[in-house]
């Protein structure tokens, strides 16, 4: 995955029917939401890593946290769901990708 994508943080209700987890509360956004190209993580907690699953819990892609921006343009249009993992935390956001 390469690009850049923003999205604000919100639990998905759909997470369990996935098989994923969600436990302690995290602030953080991914931004554009939806994404077309390229979106970002934005956190104030250091970030130690990052999956991007559909929504039946098939995970797609192991986001490398050294980057800053990350890549939908090799992704079907469609939800997704990003976990992310910081600090003995750990959070899931509904990602939206959607090509013109």
């Amino acid at each position: 995955i390469n690009g850049t994508l923003n999205v604000t943080a919100g639990a998905a209700p759909l997470c369990s029917q996935a098989g994923l987890n969600v436990s302690a509360e995290m602030s953080l956004q991914i931004a554009p939401n939806p994404v077309s190209e390229n979106f970002q993580i934005i956190s104030e907690t250091t970030i130690l890593a990052a999956e991007l699953f559909t929504l039946d819990g098939k995970q797609v892609e192991l986001l490398r946290i050294s980057q800053t921006e990350f890549s939908v343009l090799g992704l079907s249009t469609g939800t997704y769901f990003l976990k992310v993992f910081a600090d003995g935390a750990e959070k899931l956001i509904r990602l939206k990708v959607s090509k013109h």
